[in-house]
């Protein structure tokens, strides 16, 4: 079959010729050898006769300018005497001229040499006959002499220039032969190259001729095969329209066009492309051509009936050298075919549409564990695309060995017995380290040959549900504990491992505040192993964890997702990341009072941040870990409270006995010192007079015992609202002598009591008494010669005064410690102590609305703190006491808060079930009867101050109150008064 290359040839059978032989080849060498030696011999002879010419030219200039020389030598020195000279001067400086330019031209040596000196003795001659002439003198010999001189100088010229003369006529005589030679050998070789090439072409001829004949045959064979093609072969130019040359007939079914319309240009191709695909198609065409590979198009052209059709185009281009001649291809109508592929690509656009919009994972695998098929579900939780993932496997993406293991066993399960598998829980760690659950529903995928090597699978998230439940059950396990009364390390290990329950990628450490230090410790830990749980002990022990620090002065949450980032790192970053950690989330925790009691630390070894259910877990545990602390700590401080209040008890109660037992004793002594004093006053033996000292001895150690007795029983309600008070500052000047004088000589009493301390709130006396039974204790509490040590100190911002006692003696064991306090409790022998000492020092400060405080340990001494409430002017407002109302039921308590309301300036009244006066604070229970009430005394005083003893609820709350939930926290109770006083104008005074 004839291609569009032969039929280019067709149609220009000149172009054909056979191949070059090495006869033509060594012909064609030899006539351009030929060809360059003739034009070298024409140039020589040419060379030589311009030389020749020039020769010509100088002898010329010799002899006229001879003849010039001896006719101006006639004129000069003629007979007549009157010939001018000046004419002949004229041409004697003419020839000069030209004897200087013949020089300049002439490429002999010699004859440049003998025209040179010529030419001075020309200027010569001609300088002496200017000369003569301008002087008109005629100096007939000096000029004779240079006349002279010119003719034989003349003479040499010529003589040298005849015989370059010569010279140069056998040189071209010799060159003229050559080259008559070159051109008789040249016209023989041109000859026999011209037969040569006669016969070649004459063969060549005859070859072209049987070469049209075949190419008409293959054209023949080509239009035959083109005919009967289904489809459009065409060639055509590549110009604007892409005229055609060669064109079937399917033309004219495809187009509806006639194939002659297209041949002749009364149509193109071009006019019928669809607009959309117009600018495409030349653009891909020119592409292709540019680096002379094949294209293939697919685009719509339109009928002659108006009806659109695709079609698919494959060419390429002809060249000839770098010359592109024509392009060749054929069209082929694709329009069902199309329609089929558009329907289809729809259909799986809409499958992927479903696939991709479905939140559930769907995927199948081969029996490799490659994908086959994934949604955009999977592939966003695998970080990557669908594209990417098709052709990967699990563990491609997946880091959990585990879980990969599973996912593969379970995959073959299925493909091996053909049988569905359900799986009601599994889990998935997505690329960001959350753990997902999903039900997972997989079935065997058969093939036409009965083949079951691919898996289809559907995994529904129930991650909400699952995390809902774990969140749940966690809460449930704690919230066992705390109405279990479990203690509050197990509540809050039970935390820590409930958020481990929910995640168990992480590591979750309970951190709470000392209360009294304000150090942060770990309560509890899940997760860490031993190298990260003592990396995690040093940097607490180091740096206090700074994250947890600013969590807790913020209140809110703090979230680190990339440890690595955080620049500049402080010190519990740089520990955190050494022991492997890359995240860490912070999260307050708060009670319902709002006090920041500690955090919840979780750590991640990916960088990531908290989902909603991490979040949510946090805010949880952190909510239900505050209730549970402020529970335990609030637990705690009752039982040290309820310890207390017995320990009051069982001190009031041996008040009260040892009240009566005073009394009784001071009844039996009364009369007995009565009749001692008669006896002293009659005269009496030496012996009985000892005798009766002795008696007054026993009568007066008795006598102080009851005193003691007496003191024991002093009421604490009766004293709160005592007038008595003691200066410090006039107090120990006075009472440091006879507190000195107390001790031992061995035993130096040292002090400090900084001047402009507080007024404290006890009698003088009593003040004296304690300190003095204090020094005293201390002092028989040493063996050598080390002071006691007393000092004085306000503490409280001046609400409190604190006397201390010091020694460096034995000190008291926990067991002493306990009891040291108690009435008739010693650790000497009866007979040299009444074990009253500290008991009287207790109630001289609960008296006073104080307390005692020791500090003491074996071998390290003893510490007695006295602490002394200080007494201060009541708060005045414009001269008047503010009013208070007291609405309690439980009269101990009403009466204990009178008495402070009143020795903080207030009038107080106590009520039940009455509205306060307006502008009145007002002290209540949290009761519904007491919440009318309320609602009223807000409308009327609104800056009022309302305290409620118990919990109150949102609506009491609402109204702005100040809570009390138990009054025995006498911190609680004095800060809430001194707000109240803040409150309505009156000065703060500690309680």
């Amino acid at each position: 079959m004839a291609t569009a290359s032969d039929i280019a040839v067709l149609k220009q059978p000149d172009q054909q010729a056979g191949p070059v032989t090495p006869v033509v080849m060594v012909g064609l060498l030899l006539s351009i050898m030929l060809v360059v030696w003739c034009i070298h011999l024409a140039v020589s002879y040419n060379d030589l006769r311009g030389q020749v010419i020039q020769n010509v030219t100088i002898l010329v200039a010799v002899d006229s300018a001879r003849s010039a020389v001896s006719g101006l030598t006639a004129e000069i020195l003629g007979a007549d005497g009157g010939a001018e000279p000046g004419q002949e001067l004229q041409r004697l400086g003419d020839e000069r001229e030209v004897l200087g330019r013949a020089k300049v031209e002439s490429a002999d040596a010699a004859v440049i040499d003998a025209v040179s000196d010529l030419e001075m003795q020309l200027q010569e001659v001609y300088e002496a006959a200017h000369m003569l002439v301008a002087r008109d003198e005629r100096d007939a010999e000096a000029f004779s002499l240079a006349a002279s001189q010119l003719e034989l100088q003349a003479d040499q010229v010529l003589s040298v220039v005849r015989a370059r003369q010569a010279e140069l006529s056998e040189q071209l005589s010799q060159n003229w032969e050559s080259l008559y030679v070159a051109l008789i050998v040249s016209g023989l070789l041109a000859m026999a190259f011209a037969a040569v090439l006669v016969v070649r072409m004459r063969t060549a001829e005859r070859r072209h001729s049987r070469d049209v004949a075949h190419l008409v045959e293959s054209e023949r064979r080509f239009r035959l095969l083109a005919e009967n093609v289904p489809g459009v072969i065409y060639l055509c130019r590549n110009d604007e329209r892409y005229t055609m040359l060669v064109l079937n007939d399917e033309v004219e079914t495809l187009t509806g066009y006639p194939r002659q319309d297209f041949l002749e240009d009364r149509i193109s191709f071009v006019e019928l492309f669809h607009p959309d695909d117009a600018a495409e198609i030349p653009r891909t065409v020119d592409a292709a051509l540019s680096q002379r590979i094949p294209f293939e198009l697919k685009y719509r052209i339109k009928r002659r009936d108006g009806e659109w059709r695709w079609v698919e185009e494959r060419g390429l281009g002809v060249f000839d050298g770098d010359h592109l001649e024509y392009l060749e291809g054929f069209i082929n109508d694709v329009t069902e075919s199309s329609l089929a592929e558009q329907e289809l690509r729809q259909q799986r656009s809409y499958l992927r549409q479903v696939l991709d919009l479905n939140p559930s994972f769907i995927f199948a695998k081969d029996r490799s564990g490659r994908f086959t098929l994934a949604n955009l579900a999977l592939a966003a939780a695998y970080g990557t695309t669908v594209k990417e993932l098709i052709g990967k496997t699990d563990a491609d993406f997946n880091e959990q060995t585990d879980e990969v293991e599973h996912f593969r066993e379970d995959d073959l399960r299925v493909l091996n017995t053909r049988e569905p598998l359900t799986i009601p829980e599994e889990v998935v760690t997505d690329t960001e380290g959350n753990r997902r659950w999903f039900k997972t529903h997989k079935q065997a995928i058969i093939d036409e040959h009965n083949q079951a090597n691919e898996v289809l699978g559907v995994a529904i998230d129930i991650t909400d549900m699952k995390q809902a439940e774990i969140i749940k059950a966690g809460r449930n396990k704690v919230l066992e504990r705390i109405a279990t009364g479990k203690s509050l390390e197990s509540i809050l290990e039970m935390i820590a491992a409930s958020v481990r329950f929910l995640d168990p990628t992480l590591c979750c450490a309970v951190i709470l505040s000392d209360p009294a230090s304000g150090e942060l410790e770990i309560a509890a830990s899940a997760g860490f192993d031993i190298q990260q749980q003592r990396r995690l002990q040093e940097i607490f022990a180091v740096t206090q964890m700074q994250g947890c620090r600013e969590a807790m002065e913020s209140g809110h949450r703090i979230t680190m997702e990339d440890l690595t980032e955080v620049d500049p790192a402080p010190d519990c970053v740089a520990g955190l990341r050494a022991a492997g950690f890359r995240c860490c989330w912070i999260e307050p925790i708060e009670s319902e009072a709002g006090e920041i009691l500690g955090t919840i630390a979780l750590f991640g070894t990916i960088p990531r941040l908290p989902g909603p259910p991490h979040v949510e877990m946090m805010e949880s545990s952190a909510k239900i870990a505050g209730i549970a602390t402020r529970r335990a700590r609030a637990e705690a401080e009752l039982r040290k409270s309820q310890e207390r209040l017995r320990a009051a008890d069982r001190l009031a109660s041996i008040g009260t006995l040892t009240a009566g037992l005073g009394h009784d004793m001071n009844n039996v002594l009364f009369p007995l010192r009565c009749r001692l004093e008669a006896v002293d006053w009659s005269t009496q033996s030496a012996d009985d007079n000892s005798l009766l000292v002795s008696v007054r001895d026993t009568v007066n150690y008795l006598q102080q015992l009851s005193d003691g007795l007496r003191l024991l029983a002093t009421d604490p309600a009766q004293q709160a609202s005592s007038t008595a008070a003691t200066n410090i500052d006039e107090w120990w000047p006075q009472v440091r002598t006879l507190i000195q004088g107390a001790l031992p000589e061995r035993i130096r009493l040292e002090h400090n009591f900084p001047r402009g301390l507080p007024t404290v709130r006890a009698q003088p006396h009593q003040l004296t008494q304690a300190v003095l039974n204090l020094v005293v204790n201390a002092a028989e509490a040493t063996d050598d010669a080390s002071p006691v040590t007393v000092t004085a100190r306000a503490a409280d911002g001046g609400q409190m005064v604190i006397l201390e006692v010091s020694d460096r003696g034995c000190g008291m064991t926990e067991d002493v410690k306990s009891h040291v306090l108690e009435p008739f409790f010693t650790t000497k022998k009866r007979g040299l102590s009444t074990g009253l000492g500290l008991s009287l020092v207790h109630g001289v400060a609960q008296s006073a609305g104080g307390h005692v405080d020791i500090e003491s340990a074996p071998g390290r001494g003893t510490t007695v703190s006295l602490a002394l409430p200080a007494r201060q002017q009541a708060a005045q407002r414009d001269g008047t006491r503010r009013e208070a109302v007291v609405s309690l039921h439980d009269a101990r308590t009403s009466g204990w808060i009178k008495s402070l309301l009143e020795s903080s300036g207030y009038n107080v009244r106590q009520a039940l079930g009455v509205q306060p006066p307006a502008g009145a604070l007002w002290v209540t229970e949290p009761n519904d009867e007491n919440l009318a009430l309320a609602r009223l005394h807000r409308v009327r005083s609104p800056d009022a101050t309302i305290i409620v003893f118990g919990d109150a609820s949102a609506e009491w709350m609402e109204l702005g109150v100040s809570s009390i939930s138990a009054d025995s926290d006498l911190s609680h109770i004095q800060q809430v008064v001194r707000q109240s006083q803040a409150c309505t104008g009156g000065q703060n005074h500690e309680i």
